[in-house]
């Protein structure tokens, strides 16, 4: 899979078909907007779809904090806010102050 930005949304490319705004994230963390849930995309039909993804984001973050996995991350479970916006273009960076 393969990531192209275009005018300022993110493109998928999957088997070169490109999916505008359908970049799912990283498995297992919150999409960076302040929710809890991670999500998933479905294709079908030739289309994208994005779905979130309940979880017990309370249990997997006390699971990282008992294998020592306490760099940030573990937070951003419950936060839903990545620690680093280092790999995040400009228009999916939140200022701290923005941050409920």
């Amino acid at each position: 899979m393969a990531h192209a930005r275009r005018s300022s949304t993110w493109a998928c490319t999957i088997w070169r078909f490109i999916w505008p705004g359908s970049d799912a994230g990283v498995i297992g963390m919150p999409p960076h907007d302040g929710a809890t849930a991670t999500r998933y995309a479905r294709l079908a039909g030739g289309a994208a779809e994005l779905h979130p993804l309940e979880y017990d984001h309370g249990a997997a973050r006390a699971e990282m904090i008992a294998a020592g996995l306490t760099q940030g991350y573990d937070a951003a479970l419950g936060t839903g806010y990545w620690p680093s916006e280092d790999v995040l273009p400009d228009d999916l960076r939140v200022v701290l102050s923005d941050r409920g």
